[in-house]
This record gives structure tokens, sequence and C-alpha cells, in this order.
């Protein structure tokens, strides 16, 4: 199964929710690629980073994902990607899936 990932200019916020809905039905591939086609245009959204990092989590690439989530905690210091119990709550998601 794949799908065309697209980011129109002016609908990023419905690009990011289709995103963040596919990964939390378990496609963490089309969820990714979505939210890769997004950061395409948008190198800094942070809700796109944070989709490719739990899409890679899911998928078993820890390493890559924590990576990339520490990348994201260092362009948005004040976001709630920083706290502890925001990961838990991550942790009791994924475990979900």
């Amino acid at each position: 199964m794949s799908a065309k990932p697209s980011v129109k200019p002016g609908d990023i916020k419905t690009a990011i929710q289709h995103a963040m809905g596919l990964l939390s039905k378990g496609e963490s591939q089309l969820a990714r690629e979505q939210a890769q086609e997004i950061l395409r245009r948008h190198p800094s959204e942070i809700n796109s980073l944070f989709v490719v990092a739990a899409a890679l989590r899911v998928e078993g690439d820890k390493s890559e994902a924590l990576q990339r989530l520490e990348n994201l905690v260092q362009l948005a210091p004040d976001s709630p990607f920083r706290t502890i119990s925001f990961w838990g709550y991550c942790d009791h998601q994924y475990q979900q899936i």
C-alpha cells in the first residue's frame, strides 16, 4: 500500500493532522512519508519532526528515532517534547500500537 503524500500551500495544518492520524492508526510508514513531505517545504516544522521520529521508533529504528528527538529538542527547547511525562505518555501509546 502506498500513499502519495503531498502538501499544498496553506494546508500544512491538515497535512500534519493527517500524518498524526496515520501514526495513531499504526501506519508508521505512511505517517513518516507524509511528515517528510511536509519537511521538504518546512524543514523545522516540529510536529512533522516528531512524527518522523515516532514512526522510526515504531518501525524499530530506536537509535535514529532518539537522534531525531534530540535534534527536535534543540530546535524547540520550550516544547512539551522536553518533559519526562510526555515521553512516558508516548511510550505507553507506542506499546498499544
